[in-house]
């Protein structure tokens, strides 16, 4: 469901393949930025593209690790910046 919501909000299509919102790459998750076994929704505000590597470091397996703040940081980065460039022009 993360998956759907994320590519239709930016516009992917199925095919489309989105990059990592932290370095870049090729994005093979959309992950929970609250997990949803602790309540967190499929919504955009929670939901951010990340490549294999990324998505470890988020869940703590590789250093550094990425914690929720620092995803949000940058998730609400990557959103201010897509608002500003794709919707307010």
């Amino acid at each position: 469901m993360g998956n759907e919501i994320y590519l239709k909000y930016f516009g992917y299509r199925e095919q489309d393949v989105p990059l990592c919102e932290i370095c870049g790459q090729p994005a093979v998750d959309i992950h929970h930025i609250k997990y949803r076994s602790q309540g967190g929704k499929d919504e955009i505000s929670n939901l951010v593209a990340l490549c294999r590597n990324c998505h470890g470091r988020a869940h703590f397996k590789k250093t550094p690790y990425l914690d929720s703040k620092e995803l949000k940081r940058i998730h609400y980065s990557f959103l201010d910046y897509y608002m500003n460039v794709f919707i307010n022009d």
